[in-house]
């Protein structure tokens, strides 16, 4: 369906510069994938089911330019990610379309015929949860960031929203703002603003990794007390910010003390203090579950 130009990362990703749309009776073709159906609808973009050579695919249609909100990302793809991509724990690329005289950015990935691990309501409270097993989707989580920091890539928006089930795994997707960062530095926030390090909100040059780790610590928090650990009560985006920079994260007394630990060194405001990845695996409340 179109002529198009491409080349493949070592991952067998293809990279495609050209895109092509055509109607045909009703049925909507991207360059030669058949659309069948809308999958989701996200504040920055649409995924909708296609087909190709009766092999079916998710493609994730991205606007290049959205107002920010704080539940919203910016995306800005390094394309140079994908090419390190390739585990149990991460959504399984397919393809990227990437014409820069259209106004979409098309990503097309595996096809999990699943849910998000939970959802959240628009003041940071979950609405409808589908954990079977907390720490094991957990465990996953942590396995999928240890594989990106171990090859210097950063995620930037770790959130239940990105953390599809598939079994009695997870699935880490949606890199749009993912970084290769070789010298462990960023110069710009990405992200959606609601799951923001307190670092994001006082600086502007960054660790990359601990802002990952945070994301972790609130994802962690949600599946364990079913809300965000700085509750939206309205008011600007900047005063929800000062809650993230100033505010304590309120750990209910009755805890078990060492998630307490846990929860605390992923949460900890400083990000040179912040747990990392292999401290997460020795902890002794990730050990205790393992």
């Amino acid at each position: 369906m179109g002529c198009s130009i491409s080349f493949k990362f070592l991952n067998d990703l293809k990279i495609t510069d050209k895109v092509t749309i055509i109607k045909d009776n009703k049925v909507t073709y991207i360059n030669q994938y058949k659309i069948l159906g809308l999958l989701g609808v996200g504040t920055t973009s649409k995924v909708k089911l296609c087909k190709v050579n009766d092999k079916f695919y998710a493609i994730k249609m991205i606007k290049r330019f959205k107002k920010i909100t704080i539940y919203s990302p910016n995306y800005n793809l390094d394309m140079k990610v994908y090419n390190f991509i390739n585990h149990k724990n991460i959504i399984k690329m397919h393809e990227i379309i990437n014409d820069p005289t259209h106004n979409k950015i098309y990503v097309i990935m595996e096809y999990i015929n699943s849910k998000t691990i939970l959802k959240i309501d628009k003041h940071g409270f979950v609405i409808k949860s589908f954990l079977k097993d907390k720490f094991k989707y957990f465990k996953g989580l942590i396995e999928a960031v240890e594989y990106l920091h171990n090859n210097d890539i950063v995620h930037r928006d770790i959130k239940p929203d990105n953390i599809l089930i598939d079994g009695d795994n997870i699935k880490l997707i949606d890199f749009g703002d993912s970084k290769l960062i070789p010298d462990g530095i960023l110069k710009d926030t990405k992200g959606t603003p609601a799951f923001y390090p307190p670092e994001y909100c006082t600086k502007n040059k960054f660790l990359g990794k601990p802002i990952d780790m945070w994301c972790c610590g609130v994802v962690l928090y949600i599946i364990i007390f079913s809300r965000l650990p700085f509750i939206i009560s309205g008011g600007s985006i900047m005063s929800f910010y000062n809650k993230i920079k100033n505010c304590k994260v309120h750990i209910p007394q009755n805890t078990d003390k060492d998630l307490k630990s846990l929860l605390k060194g992923l949460l900890q405001k400083d990000p040179n203090k912040r747990l990392n990845v292999s401290q997460v695996k020795n902890h002794s409340w990730f050990k205790m579950h393992s």
